[in-house]
């Protein structure tokens, strides 16, 4: 119990500093982790798919793509996607792009695909 609490603890403290920083300064980890915790999300969403583009184009043939930054991005409320349909849209367009994924990841991307179905898309 004292472990979990140390580590929300740590989180906390790590996204807190995360939100001082200019937002052209963060790395593809601390946007998972800011937009993970629904934080700036409509400011960081187009670096993150920006990000994801380059990454998922980057992607070697046969590796499984396993991203902290694509797992925090699929997995926004609905009314992320509903406000943004540009962006889920551009979402979209990027796992064309991935070749292999996990279980995990698959699930997500069900979901994710699920989501914007479900808001009109």
């Amino acid at each position: 119990m004292a472990r979990a609490t140390a580590e929300r603890n740590r989180v906390g403290c790590t996204v807190y500093a995360l939100r001082k920083s200019p937002i052209g300064s963060l790395n593809a980890h601390e946007l998972a982790r800011m937009i993970g915790q629904h934080l700036g999300v409509p400011w960081l969403l187009p670096l993150a798919l920006e990000i994801l583009r380059d990454t998922a184009q980057e992607q070697p043939g046969g590796g499984l793509y396993d991203d902290d930054l694509l797992t925090a991005v699929l997995t926004r409320r609905a009314d992320t996607w509903r406000s943004a349909p540009d962006l889920a849209a551009e979402l979209q367009d990027i796992l064309l792009i991935i070749d292999e994924t996990s279980s995990y990841m698959q699930s997500s991307i069900r979901k994710f695909f699920e989501t914007i179905n479900d808001t009109g898309r």
